[in-house]
């Protein structure tokens, strides 16, 4: 029986519920004892949540209750875990994956940088951010750490030492080099142009070009041998990853690069189909109605 609940905890294939159930199964095994259940209370109501412009989301509909889960506190394990900000972030979409793999329900609260709820807890007013009864926290990955230790469920990170730290150097990679560097630029240039009459910054998309076709060649080597940034499997430097790849798909000059370097586009179709990935894609910025971007 432990075999099979290991089985189904840990393989991609089941839906995400019932990977979900599996792992509160197997907690409460080791535990001895089965975890609280706690129901919606009349305070996390729709008008609650309306009020505060939040989007409810929950695993699938058949999950629509409260789950404490994992080593929480009994105020944490009562409270709603909310990931606030603007849902088009790459951060703020590779939290919410990280949440679906997991298993672990919460409530968008998509706001912009800057705003209120942002300013109380990010010190940069950056986003996302995150509030689970008395814990705050801002930055993606420490909101992933928590994620991942707070609860039970599937590891995002591997707990073997060199996949660990391994899945630790790619999200540094990613974010510091291929985010930061050459794919916000870009991305930018095209959705945030800071021109006159609003059209593409065509000479920050042409000065980034270059680079980008590096970073590409480097992640279509770093994927090849597995499918994988990391090991055999799909973990947090995957998520951290694969809404920075959607971005450069949909615009012109990138995602013909993208479509050239056989083993990223492999690797790029076959995750970005992931249910976890596509339950929390984002809607395209206001006043648009795609995310592609048509060349000249």
């Amino acid at each position: 029986m432990r075999a099979l609940i290991l089985a189904i905890q840990e393989d991609p294939r089941f839906p995400t519920p019932y990977r979900y159930l599996a792992a509160r199964y197997a907690y409460s095994l080791r535990r001895n004892l089965l975890a609280p259940v706690a129901r919606r209370r009349p305070e996390h109501s729709g008008a609650r949540i309306r009020q505060k412009n939040a989007i409810a989301l929950s695993i699938s509909p058949s999950l629509v209750r409260r789950i404490a889960v994992g080593p929480l506190t009994e105020e944490n394990s009562m409270s709603e875990l909310q990931i606030i900000g603007a849902p088009q972030s790459n951060y703020v979409w590779a939290v919410r994956i990280a949440c679906h793999e997991k298993g672990v329900p919460y409530t968008l609260v998509p706001v912009m940088p800057h705003t209120a709820e942002v300013d109380a807890i990010h010190p940069l007013g950056k986003i996302p951010a995150l509030q689970h009864g008395n814990v705050v926290l801002a930055e993606s990955r420490a909101i992933c750490f928590y994620i991942d230790h707070a609860f039970s469920g599937p590891p995002l990170v591997s707990r073997d030492a060199v996949e660990g730290a391994l899945t630790e150097q790619w999200i540094s990679i990613v974010n510091t080099h291929f985010d930061a560097l050459v794919a916000r630029p870009y991305v930018g240039a095209y959705f945030f142009p800071g021109t006159s009459d609003g059209s593409p910054n065509r000479p920050v998309i042409e000065s980034a070009l270059p680079k980008l076709e590096a970073q590409f060649a480097m992640l279509d080597r770093a994927v090849a041998k597995t499918g994988y940034l990391v090991g055999g499997a799909f973990t947090l430097a995957d998520m951290n990853v694969l809404p920075m790849l959607f971005y450069l798909h949909h615009l012109p000059e990138s995602g013909a690069m993208l479509g050239r370097v056989a083993n990223l586009a492999s690797y790029y179709e076959r995750h970005i189909a992931r249910p976890t990935v596509k339950e929390a894609l984002p809607p395209p910025f206001p006043g648009r109605s795609s995310w592609t971007i048509e060349g000249d």
